[in-house]
């Protein structure tokens, strides 16, 4: 069986997300690592800055599953 344009279309997005959740999860806890140590090391307030900035990547990867979900609903229909 020959797969379609739309399935590989689906196959690729799919593959896309992925890629982009693991790569927006990385940079989440490698922000949120950093503001652990910024504060620690007596920078409270660029702690704060890399909060902020997990904050963002934090929504970013909500986002992301939200696309993921609505992709792989469409093909369970």
């Amino acid at each position: 069986m020959t797969a379609t344009r739309q399935d590989k279309a689906k196959w690729l997005a799919t593959r896309l997300l992925w890629d982009a959740k693991r790569s927006t999860d990385t940079a989440f806890e490698q922000m949120n690592s950093a503001a652990i140590n910024f504060d620690r090391c007596g920078q409270p307030e660029r702690g704060r800055e890399c909060l902020k900035m997990a904050g963002i990547l934090g929504g970013q990867g909500i986002a992301i599953n939200d696309l993921y979900r609505r992709l792989t609903a469409e093909e369970e229909q």
